[in-house]
């Protein structure tokens, strides 16, 4: 999203991701859109957040 949005929408300056956490699981769709859970383990796109933030390779899996 933020390369796509670099390249193709130069007039866009800041993008907000949200739902960082959620204070308990709602054992709903809302929990799969979260980057921590309740108990703030990361979950995969934290990880991979963190990862271009830093301006490390991606994931194999994520660049296919």
């Amino acid at each position: 999203a933020y390369d796509y949005i670099s390249k193709n929408w130069n007039y866009v300056k800041t993008l907000c991701l949200w739902a960082f956490r959620y204070p308990a699981p709602t054992n709903s769709y809302p929990d799969y859109f979260t980057f921590v859970s309740a108990r703030f383990d990361p979950r995969p796109i934290y990880e991979v957040l963190k990862a271009y933030a830093h301006g490390e390779e991606l994931p194999e899996w994520l660049i296919q």
